[in-house]
């Protein structure tokens, strides 16, 4: 039912589907928030998809039984608040996309559970924490463990301190982390990931010297690090 004219709000009749896997609502002008009796009741659903509406308010009550849930697409609306705590019983998540919302406060830790999340993308909200558990120290050893991690994305938040050397993604190609406040040097954030092809870190406050072994990222193809403070010279 994507890409029509539907607008209101989502009817929480729609909650008892019970056997419903997928649901598409995205690119209409759907407004309102979204039904506690629809993440309560379509239990079996696998994709949810509500992508660029009008939605607003809390993104999940406390209640939500969506454990079989493998894609969750909520990009593109009004969403406000914290990233909910709920969202943690979804632990099969292979896809969260919550970019382009109103989303704030820092980055939950349950996150680093996830361990089947392959596409992390929090773009363009106002995410900040001064000290994010796994973008800081202490770095907890278990986000190291997300080896399904392809894509991520947490542009344009603001995001500050700087970056694990625990950071070390093996399978992830794409990190895009512009437009945040990340700061101190790399040291040896991504050295390990050999398979990456696109990292940005462009309008951050990062210092000191390029590492000599982004020289061993053979796979990288797009590299952006302006509107920095690195000094000394280029690795060859």
């Amino acid at each position: 039912m994507s890409k029509n004219q539907f607008h209101g709000s989502i009817p929480p009749s729609i909650g008892d589907m019970n056997f419903l896997e997928a649901l598409d609502l995205s690119n209409n002008q759907l407004s309102g928030g979204l039904p506690e009796h629809l993440t309560m009741g379509c239990f079996s659903l696998s994709s949810l998809t509500l992508s660029n509406n009008k939605l607003q308010g809390q993104m999940f009550s406390s209640n939500v039984n969506l454990e079989n849930l493998w894609e969750l697409h909520l990009d593109g609306n009004h969403f406000s608040g914290k990233i909910p705590d709920s969202l943690s019983n979804c632990s099969f998540l292979s896809t969260l996309d919550l970019s382009n919302n109103v989303l704030f406060g820092e980055i939950p830790r349950w996150m680093e559970n996830m361990s089947s999340l392959s596409t992390l993308d929090l773009t363009n909200n106002e995410l900040s924490g001064d000290r994010p558990r796994w973008m800081g120290s202490p770095f907890p050893k278990e986000f190291c463990h997300l080896n399904h991690l392809k894509l991520l994305d947490l542009s344009v938040n603001n995001i500050s301190r700087s970056l694990s050397s625990c950071f070390n993604p093996l399978w992830t190609s794409q990190v895009h982390l512009s437009r945040n406040k990340l700061e101190v040097p790399l040291k040896n954030a991504f050295r390990n990931s050999t398979i990456l092809v696109t990292l940005d870190l462009s309008n951050n406050h990062l210092t000191g010297k390029i590492p000599n072994w982004f020289g061993n990222l053979s796979q990288l193809s797009y590299l952006l690090l302006n509107d920095n403070h690195f000094e000394g010279g280029i690795p060859v």
